[in-house]
């Protein structure tokens, strides 16, 4: 498959901004050759680049994850070492993790009482060794001749800058019609489906949306005090899937939120709430699916 040049640009600097976080990573958690993990997780990076998800360092550690032996720490030392080893952002733990923020938010607190523990692998910045960039190369050959004649500076890039240029190749790939698309993710059979890939499906499957603060929750029924709708007639109460391991665990009363209802019902237990903070409906590490600007313009969000 082919893509738009400035993707692969975007995908090569992220990968030279990236690559040695996600060997040492590797290295933290025991991996026998950290490199190949990470080469590993690159080529799965630039596939899911080219059929447009969203790649973020957050995205890069849950692809680490996936490729190296499965260690159970408990929730809270594994968010706590990504916190203060890893040197994550708690969206990017939420990404991790699949939890909301204020999940995350909540582990760490809880994991203040958990001892502290020693890096053995310093987070420092190091050039990429000859292997990473032949790899680079064999991904994406002009990108990497680009870059390699006009390397990034050393500094790591802001969390702002990072994610501006996320967005930036996002967008690129929607507009050259490469439709996103994704698998669901793993929850233990409590999600519903049919997971839907896209923001137009995602959002016609969908009777009612709107935005509101959270009220209450008993029982399997949520109430919303609605301040904007977006889609069929406003609605205080809603049913929702009341398992603990559900991914709807992560509402939390009091909290502001865009719903979206099939039938008086959440359309599904992962992609049925957008948390809001600061005017914007955050996706979660459960749906990655964007809101349409439509959607979000009838509920005076961005």
């Amino acid at each position: 498959m082919s893509a738009d040049p400035r993707v692969e640009d975007a995908f090569a600097l992220l990968y030279s901004e990236t690559h040695g976080r996600i060997v040492r990573y590797a290295a933290r958690r025991g991996a026998s050759d950290p490199e190949d993990v990470a080469e590993g997780v690159f080529r799965l990076a630039w596939t899911a680049a080219q059929q447009g998800v969203p790649v973020t360092l957050g995205w890069l550690v849950g692809a680490a994850d996936s490729l190296l032996p499965a260690i159970d720490l408990g929730i809270e030392r594994r968010v706590l070492r990504m916190r203060y080893w890893d040197k994550l952002s708690i969206t990017e733990i939420a990404t991790v993790t699949g939890e909301s923020r204020t999940t995350v938010l909540r582990h760490l607190n809880a994991a203040r009482r958990v001892p502290g523990e020693p890096n053995p692998v310093p987070e420092v910045e190091v050039p990429m060794r000859q292997r990473a960039w032949d790899e680079l190369r064999a991904l994406v050959p002009r990108a990497a001749a680009t870059l390699e004649k006009s390397p990034p500076r050393r500094k790591r890039l802001s969390t702002p800058v990072r994610w501006g240029l996320v967005a930036v190749a996002v967008g690129i790939v929607v507009m050259i019609a490469v439709a996103p698309r994704m698998a669901p993710p793993r929850l233990d059979s409590v999600l519903d489906f049919p997971y839907y890939t896209s923001t137009a499906d995602l959002e016609d499957a969908s009777d009612t949306i709107v935005l509101g603060t959270l009220t209450g929750l008993s029982g399997g029924v949520g109430t919303i005090d609605v301040t904007a709708t977006a889609k069929g007639s406003p609605t205080s109460t809603f049913t929702y899937d009341a398992r603990p391991d559900s991914p709807t665990g992560a509402l939390v009363t009091g909290h502001e939120y865009v719903v979206l209802l099939a039938d008086g019902a959440l359309v599904n237990s992962a992609q049925g709430f957008y948390p809001v903070q600061d005017g914007t409906a955050v996706p979660t590490g459960t749906n990655t699916i964007p809101l349409s600007s439509d959607t979000l313009a009838a509920l005076d969000l961005h």
